[in-house]
């Protein structure tokens, strides 16, 4: 049985779903793909739920997971519809996409996001610096 904090692993994810789904969609541009990429990154956590349990931080572990599939998908993400803003991300390398939405729609500090895209946290306010002038 995988708990955490007295949680099954299946309790967790009823009541994550919707915030992961939502970093996910912002991630990708389309709610259909940020629901797969979520099952996929949620069945990589089940795994490993013990360990990530321990960690103290399994909600920064399973955002990570989030953040390294929707790094590792072959897929192309263009949203079909949507704010232009979404259009807008959605010309941005994907590390600099998941820097952008990590910081400004997930509200990390740059040593998290760093974390999550193995950078310095120097290289993200860069990046973001630069994804942002580009979107100008």
């Amino acid at each position: 049985m995988c708990r955490f904090l007295g949680v099954e692993f299946s309790e967790y994810v009823t009541w994550q779903s919707a915030p992961l789904v939502r970093l996910a969609t912002a991630l990708t541009g389309r709610s259909g793909s940020a629901e797969d990429l979520v099952r996929d990154a949620l069945c990589r956590a089940y795994g490993r739920w013990d360990r990530i349990a321990r960690t103290g931080e399994p909600h920064a572990c399973v955002r990570g997971l989030v953040v390294a599939e929707y790094l590792s998908w072959r897929r192309r993400f263009t949203p079909r519809s949507g704010p232009d803003v979404v259009h807008r991300l959605a010309g941005l390398p994907r590390k600099e996409r998941a820097a952008v939405v990590l910081r400004y729609y997930a509200d990390l500090p740059d040593d998290e996001i760093a974390a999550h895209l193995g950078w310095r946290a120097s290289t993200v306010r860069d990046r973001i610096a630069r994804a942002l002038q580009s979107q100008r």
